[in-house]
Protein backbone atom coordinates (compact mmCIF):
# COMPACT_ATOMS: atom_id res chain seq x y z
CA UNK A 1 0.00 0.00 0.00
CA UNK A 2 1.46 3.36 -0.72
CA UNK A 3 2.34 5.55 1.83
CA UNK A 4 -0.20 8.90 2.47
CA UNK A 5 1.55 12.11 2.03
CA UNK A 6 -0.14 15.08 3.66
CA UNK A 7 -0.23 17.93 0.86
CA UNK A 8 1.24 21.21 1.54
CA UNK A 9 -0.89 23.51 -0.80
CA UNK A 10 -4.57 22.80 0.18
CA UNK A 11 -5.00 26.48 1.47
CA UNK A 12 -3.78 27.26 -2.34
CA UNK A 13 -6.29 24.72 -3.71
CA UNK A 14 -9.19 25.80 -2.01
CA UNK A 15 -8.23 29.56 -2.93
CA UNK A 16 -7.84 28.37 -6.57
CA UNK A 17 -11.41 26.85 -6.51
CA UNK A 18 -12.74 30.29 -5.15
CA UNK A 19 -11.18 32.17 -8.11
CA UNK A 20 -12.20 29.36 -10.52
CA UNK A 21 -16.06 30.28 -8.99
CA UNK A 22 -15.58 33.87 -9.21
CA UNK A 23 -14.24 34.59 -11.63
CA UNK A 24 -16.67 36.51 -14.42
CA UNK A 25 -17.31 36.76 -18.08
CA UNK A 26 -16.72 40.48 -17.88
CA UNK A 27 -13.09 39.64 -16.47
CA UNK A 28 -12.61 37.47 -19.25
CA UNK A 29 -13.47 39.29 -21.75
CA UNK A 30 -11.34 42.20 -20.65
CA UNK A 31 -8.17 39.51 -20.49
CA UNK A 32 -9.12 37.57 -23.05
CA UNK A 33 -9.42 34.03 -22.99
CA UNK A 34 -5.79 33.22 -21.98
CA UNK A 35 -6.12 31.50 -18.82
CA UNK A 36 -2.96 31.74 -17.87
CA UNK A 37 -3.28 35.42 -17.11
CA UNK A 38 -6.52 34.73 -14.87
CA UNK A 39 -4.82 32.26 -12.68
CA UNK A 40 -1.85 30.79 -13.41
CA UNK A 41 -2.99 27.72 -15.63
CA UNK A 42 -1.32 25.90 -17.86
CA UNK A 43 2.32 25.94 -16.66
CA UNK A 44 4.01 24.45 -13.56
CA UNK A 45 6.26 27.51 -13.07
CA UNK A 46 2.98 29.81 -13.14
CA UNK A 47 0.10 27.30 -11.23
CA UNK A 48 -0.22 28.36 -7.88
CA UNK A 49 -0.53 24.81 -6.94
CA UNK A 50 2.85 24.27 -8.12
CA UNK A 51 4.08 26.56 -6.85
CA UNK A 52 4.17 25.33 -3.58
CA UNK A 53 5.03 22.01 -3.78
CA UNK A 54 7.88 22.55 -6.38
CA UNK A 55 11.46 23.58 -5.23
CA UNK A 56 12.67 26.61 -6.80
CA UNK A 57 10.83 26.19 -10.35
CA UNK A 58 11.96 22.61 -10.81
CA UNK A 59 9.52 20.23 -11.54
CA UNK A 60 9.72 16.55 -9.93
CA UNK A 61 7.62 13.88 -9.23
CA UNK A 62 8.51 14.50 -5.36
CA UNK A 63 6.53 17.38 -5.56
CA UNK A 64 3.76 16.42 -7.38
CA UNK A 65 2.61 14.00 -4.33
CA UNK A 66 3.02 16.37 -2.23
CA UNK A 67 -0.24 17.93 -3.91
CA UNK A 68 -3.83 17.54 -3.34
CA UNK A 69 -3.89 15.62 -6.77
CA UNK A 70 -1.43 13.30 -4.96
CA UNK A 71 0.73 11.84 -8.23
CA UNK A 72 2.17 12.96 -10.67
CA UNK A 73 0.63 15.30 -13.40
CA UNK A 74 -2.69 14.01 -12.09
CA UNK A 75 -3.79 17.85 -12.73
CA UNK A 76 -3.46 16.97 -16.30
CA UNK A 77 -5.32 14.13 -16.69
CA UNK A 78 -9.16 15.32 -16.77
CA UNK A 79 -11.32 16.79 -19.08
CA UNK A 80 -11.82 19.88 -17.01
CA UNK A 81 -8.29 20.52 -17.93
CA UNK A 82 -8.08 20.34 -21.44
CA UNK A 83 -11.54 22.23 -21.55
CA UNK A 84 -9.90 25.15 -20.19
CA UNK A 85 -6.93 24.70 -22.81
CA UNK A 86 -9.08 24.37 -25.46
CA UNK A 87 -11.44 27.05 -24.59
CA UNK A 88 -11.67 29.91 -27.45
CA UNK A 89 -14.76 32.20 -26.75
CA UNK A 90 -15.00 33.73 -23.36
CA UNK A 91 -17.92 32.10 -22.85
CA UNK A 92 -16.41 28.42 -23.14
CA UNK A 93 -14.01 29.45 -20.55
CA UNK A 94 -16.35 30.67 -17.58
CA UNK A 95 -17.46 26.96 -18.18
CA UNK A 96 -14.24 25.58 -18.29
CA UNK A 97 -13.98 26.89 -15.16
CA UNK A 98 -16.80 26.22 -13.31
CA UNK A 99 -16.37 22.89 -14.19
CA UNK A 100 -13.03 22.77 -13.43
CA UNK A 101 -14.10 24.17 -9.48
CA UNK A 102 -16.62 21.44 -9.32
CA UNK A 103 -13.94 18.70 -10.04
CA UNK A 104 -11.33 20.30 -7.84
CA UNK A 105 -13.95 20.07 -5.12
CA UNK A 106 -14.24 16.33 -5.47
CA UNK A 107 -10.80 15.89 -5.44
CA UNK A 108 -10.57 17.68 -2.16
CA UNK A 109 -13.42 16.01 -0.76
CA UNK A 110 -11.72 12.47 -1.40
CA UNK A 111 -8.08 14.15 -0.20
CA UNK A 112 -9.82 15.31 3.46
CA UNK A 113 -11.40 11.97 3.29
CA UNK A 114 -7.38 9.96 3.13
CA UNK A 115 -6.65 12.69 5.25
CA UNK A 116 -9.30 11.46 8.33
CA UNK A 117 -8.44 7.60 7.16
CA UNK A 118 -4.62 8.15 7.72
CA UNK A 119 -4.78 9.81 11.19
CA UNK A 120 -6.90 6.96 12.92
Amino acid sequence: MKKFIEAENVKEFEALIKRYRSITLEEIEKKGVHPRSLTGFGAFCTCTLCKKVFEETFYTPEGCRRCVYGSDRYCLRSKTYEKIETATTSYELLVAFRKRAFYMMKILRQYKKKLKTSQT
